[in-house]
């Protein structure tokens, strides 16, 4: 390898760790720009539409389809928060008892507990668990500050879409031109796809889950499907973190058999949601290698946290389309996809043509 080559590659890596640093940074602002342009292209369908008909109504119409999808998502879990939180307290002495039974099982099997640190566990676990249960959706209300910052960054982008295309050709050549904005088509049309069948595969799955543990007894069963079809738009990991409260809660109120009953049907639930019923609605939509999605979401939700985590699909999406567009690092798309050629990526990647 010539010395030409390695002061790319390092400049390369240098580069990307300037981004990383850059987008943490920045999370203020390039987190809501980034959903504003995500949301702007998955709208501006209807809003071309519209505009057709009444051009005064584009714009109102539009933000207010934005405004209810974010309202109807965050209110979720805000619904969940609030039936948590308010029912956690009544499950205290429950906690305190399992951790008290924990620990004296622990030392009749001759393993050496600190009573007096069971205690504080035992007394002080219901607590934290109420803390951490709080923090968590917390922070999730703290994603409603940024609605009006995606709002008008939202309604800024709709306005200056159809001058894009023109700004477009006059800034680059006509061949580089053409690329950008096929690009940008190609991307809406898969983030559309993903959002109709994410929605559907999230809601079939909290529904499903909610009512199996209804019909077993798992108290707050509605706050918990509610749960399940939030974090499902976070893939792999999503149905994990939200397994875990309706669990803790089925071990301290119904006990342990009960407990195994539920993992196992919401592992078979998740599994035939994940390995038939996705591939069913998904086919090619997205064509992104498995190993690549976990490893987006685990990035971006350090980079971002938990609206990273949720923007991880639409963004690794982004830059695989971006990527297939130009020769030079098509390969890498082609790595970061589940196809075996560049001419199925690119047949994949390529935009559909225009309605208008």
């Amino acid at each position: 390898m010539d010395l030409k080559k390695v002061q790319t590659i390092l400049l390369g890596v240098l580069t990307v760790l300037a981004l990383m640093w850059f987008l943490r940074v920045t999370y203020v602002v390039t987190m809501p720009l980034a959903a504003s342009c995500f949301a702007a292209a998955i709208v501006w369908p209807l809003y071309r539409w519209v505009a057709r008909r009444s051009s005064w109504l584009a714009m109102p119409v539009s933000m207010a389809v934005v405004v209810v999808t974010l309202g109807v998502f965050f209110g979720a879990i805000a619904a969940a928060a609030a039936f948590a939180i308010q029912s956690a307290p009544q499950y205290t002495s429950a906690f305190s008892d399992l951790i008290q039974r924990a620990g004296d099982r622990l030392n009749a099997a001759g393993i050496p507990v600190n009573s007096s640190t069971i205690g504080i566990y035992g007394s002080g676990l219901p607590d934290w668990v109420t803390q951490y249960i709080t923090f968590g959706f917390t922070s999730a209300y703290t994603l409603l500050g940024f609605l009006t910052l995606i709002f008008f960054f939202t309604s800024m982008l709709l306005m200056e879409a159809r001058l894009w295309g023109e700004k477009t050709h006059a800034a680059f050549s006509e061949e580089r031109a053409v690329q950008i904005v096929d690009t940008s088509r190609a991307v809406s049309q898969k983030l559309r796809q993903y959002l109709l069948t994410q929605t559907f595969i999230s809601l079939m799955s909290g529904v499903i889950e909610g009512a199996f543990m209804w019909l077993i007894g798992v108290p707050l069963a509605f706050a918990w499907g509610l749960l399940f079809f939030v974090l499902n738009f976070i893939p792999n990991l999503g149905s994990v973190l939200a397994m875990i409260p309706p669990v803790l809660i089925t071990l301290v109120t119904l006990g342990p058999w009960w407990a195994m009953v539920l993992v196992i049907g919401i592992i078979v639930i998740e599994t035939l949601m994940g390995y038939i019923i996705a591939p069913m609605w998904q086919g090619k939509n997205l064509s992104l290698s498995p190993l690549i999605v976990l490893l987006s979401v685990v990035f971006w939700g350090w980079v971002w946290g938990l609206a990273g985590a949720i923007l991880a699909v639409p963004l690794t999406v982004t830059l695989v389309i971006a990527a297939a567009h130009v020769e030079a690092v098509r390969s890498l798309a082609l790595l970061m996809s589940n196809l075996t050629s560049k001419h199925e990526l690119r047949l994949d990647t390529k935009a559909k043509p225009a309605a208008d």
